[in-house]
């Protein structure tokens, strides 16, 4: 499952696009202005020409050129996860956008060493991200279908919040225990609902 977080998706679609210097929001950019940057290799772009395609704004809705378009964006953040840093990309993810949020659930998933030994800082930031997925799906009901195919996404950080559950469980911070087994069974992670039981 770890592979899946690092390697993820790289079969999929060949990385088109290339990191340039950040100019302007585009979210309200016309689809062909954005299809044109997108050629030119603009990852900022290619983000929010798939928000165009899978809404169907600026013409008819094609949730495969969606696809394709995230996916192109999501090879660019694995491959340099320094991306994250860019201004546009943080208000979309300060605004609960589902690719943004995926995007980062996947930076943090890179480090595996992290993961098995976890500072305080990194369970804090982690848990905003997994409460901000969440959040997501309520939020961008249209994004459903999206979402759902980030299932082995959200199956990995189910396991993993459960796994931080039992340590807090174990070392009797129930607190801790309830809010991640809580999160893992919003995650659909079984385990978490019953751990969730035992510490509510």
């Amino acid at each position: 499952m770890k592979k899946f977080i690092i390697v993820g998706y790289i079969a999929l679609v060949g990385l088109g696009c290339k990191t340039v210097p950040l100019q302007s929001n585009y979210s309200n950019l016309p689809r062909n202005v954005l299809e044109e940057k997108t050629r030119a290799g603009d990852l900022q772009a290619a983000f929010w020409l798939g928000d165009m395609y899978l809404l169907g704004k600026g013409g008819p809705q094609d949730t495969q050129k969606a696809w394709a378009e995230w996916k192109t964006a999501r090879l660019a953040f694995e491959k340099e996860p320094a991306l994250i840093s860019q201004t546009w990309f943080k208000k979309a993810y300060q605004n609960n956008h589902p690719l943004a949020i995926v995007l980062e659930l996947i930076a943090f998933g890179t480090n595996p060493a992290k993961i098995k030994e976890p500072n305080e800082h990194f369970l804090q930031s982690l848990g905003k991200i997994i409460d901000k997925f969440l959040l997501s799906q309520e939020q961008y009901p249209q994004y459903n279908e999206f979402l759902t195919q980030e299932q082995e996404l959200s199956t990995f950080w189910g396991e993993i919040a459960y796994t931080i559950g039992q340590r807090y469980y174990a070392t009797e911070q129930m607190q801790n225990a309830y809010l991640w087994a809580d999160r893992a069974c919003k995650l659909k992670n079984k385990d978490g609902c019953i751990l969730a039981m035992k510490t509510f």
